[in-house]
């Protein structure tokens, strides 16, 4: 019985140890928040992390696959106000519910797409690009609902994110857990993830070896883009409102995520897991931040010297393992295997 207990707490350990560093940093922000505020568990606070969590989270898988490439996508806040503003115009008028729903990600896919080929056909800067498209879409919103916001009267989809649950869990975590396993399928297990790796380490020999970058380069937007119409109907889902500005600090908060996983600015490093777990940490300081009554302006400043310390660490990162790689690829990145 002995040999067994010491075999299974040795499997443990061993267990936990393989796991990345940033795997026990929500976990620590967990217990400490809990240590000075019981009610941060809360069921009430815990259904609202999830809540709050989700948009980043889907947002930040979207943004995850152009900064791989060697890009960013600063639209993605635009995009989810335009698509929570379709939908509760679109519902509002009759529109079926499932119509309006795939009204409103197409059109953030298209705009995404649009970056895209901006970006991948024309050189253009992807940071230039991705903050004009989002001042394009922004006064295009503001212009639709007059700088204010317009209420969503579907009673189902007001039920998605304030009570849905399917075998006892949140319908709006499945949701989550559906694109995060999309996501990573796409990059760990297909050519196309492979191709973003090599992207990302260098496009020039990319396209040597026969990887189509230009057309990825489009597909990567397309697909932030598409993420971002997602993310934007869970957020209007919570909120029961479509607003122009609802999604204006996300852009920075979905980077910061990115970022603080572990993927490069880069590009050509990264994972989904990492991505998820920056999403946690950012949205599990701004709840625990928000119990202690931390005043929103110094919220954002905590939030703004995070991130500001992550990207200069990430920078510093990336120049030295571009030193240490010669910028080389392996053909191994390339074919996926």
């Amino acid at each position: 019985m002995e040999k067994k207990m010491g075999f299974y707490k040795r499997s443990l350990i061993n267990y936990f140890s393989q796991l990345p560093a940033i795997t026990y940093v929500p976990i620590v922000l967990i217990v400490i928040f809990y240590i000075f505020n019981r009610n941060f568990l809360s069921p009430m606070n815990i259904s609202r992390l999830i809540g709050q969590s989700a948009p980043l989270i889907i947002v930040s898988l979207g943004n995850t696959i152009p900064i791989m490439g060697g890009g960013v996508d600063i639209s993605v806040g635009a995009l989810m106000g335009l698509s929570g503003t379709i939908v509760a115009l679109s519902t509002n008028a009759g529109l079926s519910l499932p119509i309006a729903l795939i009204l409103a990600i197409a059109v953030a896919t298209i705009c995404g797409l649009i970056s895209g080929i901006l970006i991948g056909m024309t050189n253009l800067a992807p940071m230039v690009t991705t903050f004009g498209m989002s001042y394009i879409v922004t006064g295009i919103n503001l212009g639709i609902t007059a700088g204010g916001s317009i209420a969503i009267t579907s009673k189902a989809f007001n039920h998605f994110a304030r009570g849905a649950e399917f075998l006892g869990i949140p319908a709006i975590l499945w949701v989550v857990i559906l694109y995060i396993v999309v996501v990573d399928l796409i990059l760990r297990a297909t050519f196309y993830g492979g191709h973003l790796y090599a992207i990302g380490v260098d496009p020039i020999g990319a396209k040597a070896l026969g990887v189509k970058v230009n057309i990825h380069v489009v597909s990567q937007y397309g697909i932030s883009g598409f993420l971002a119409g997602v993310a934007g109907l869970v957020l209007a889902s919570r909120l029961l409102t479509g607003n122009a500005l609802v999604g204006a600090a996300i852009p920075f908060e979905s980077i910061a995520a990115v970022v603080v996983g572990g993927t490069l600015l880069g590009g050509g490093e990264g994972t989904v897991f990492g991505t998820v777990m920056g999403a946690l940490i950012i949205s599990i300081l701004k709840s625990g931040l928000a119990l202690f009554g931390i005043y929103p302006g110094s919220m954002a400043i905590i939030i703004g010297v995070v991130l500001v310390i992550v990207v200069v660490s990430s920078q510093l990162l990336y120049t030295r393992i571009r030193r240490r790689s010669g910028k080389t690829i392996r053909k191994k990145g390339v074919d996926g295997r």
